[in-house]
């Protein structure tokens, strides 16, 4: 939803056409966020397949762009999509990582923290908080995911404790599927984390972390 502002008020601001897809179950909880699209001149698309959050709307955005390649541009807000999209976010979104450095510097007198928390869903909050510590061992990296309804049902999105390596929307990462390899609709009460996926860059720190090291996670229920 701010991501669909803030490109919308870049569109206005530059008089280029903005059309913004999103689920519909996200559209009904992010009303305001969708007023302020409307505002600002958007077209916003509620996109009514699968559970109608952001996979859904992630496939119609894609499908749009690749029908029309000479006079569209694919933007997202979430560290999803093929290369270089889930680096660009999460380059984009470190500005949240490198405030911390820069506030531990001023107010503690060292530029890392001994954990690192952040929420996973579509992967920006995250990858901004610890793009700029992955390669630093004295930082332990803690991420919340949405337990939904309980882990040992279909009714979750915690793609870390119950995903298996395959490709979605162009990436190789984490995704929650079945025995054959479909893959599974995700749950969460909370639009922010309900996504089946997690995002390519830590993926693999993640697998670092959390099964090589012992690292942990928490599931994030809601």
């Amino acid at each position: 939803g701010q991501h669909g502002v803030a490109t919308a008020t870049a569109c206005a601001l530059m008089n280029m056409e903005c059309i913004v897809y999103m689920g519909k179950t996200d559209v009904e909880r992010q009303r305001i966020n969708v007023e302020k699209m409307k505002m600002l001149g958007a077209k916003v698309v509620p996109v009514t397949s699968g559970n109608m959050t952001l996979k859904d709307a992630t496939n119609e955005a894609i499908r749009d762009w690749c029908c029309h390649p000479s006079d569209t541009y694919y933007i997202i807000g979430s560290t999803v999509g093929p290369h270089p999209y889930p680096d660009m976010v999460a380059r984009l979104q470190s500005v949240i990582g490198e405030e911390i450095q820069k506030q531990l510097t001023e107010q503690e007198g060292r530029d890392s923290p001994d954990y690192l928390i952040a929420c996973v869903g579509g992967g920006s909050n995250a990858a901004g908080t610890i793009y700029p510590y992955v390669n630093d061992e004295r930082v332990q990296i803690v991420l919340a995911e949405a337990g939904g309804k309980g882990v040992d049902t279909h009714m979750t999105a915690a793609t870390i404790q119950l995903g298996k390596r395959g490709i979605i929307h162009g990436s190789h990462t984490f995704v929650i599927q079945n025995e054959d390899g479909q893959i599974e609709e995700p749950y969460s009460r909370e639009f922010c984390v309900c996504y089946i996926s997690f995002y390519p860059i830590p993926s693999g720190i993640s697998f670092k972390f959390i099964h090589v090291h012992g690292n942990f996670h928490i599931p994030l229920h809601r």
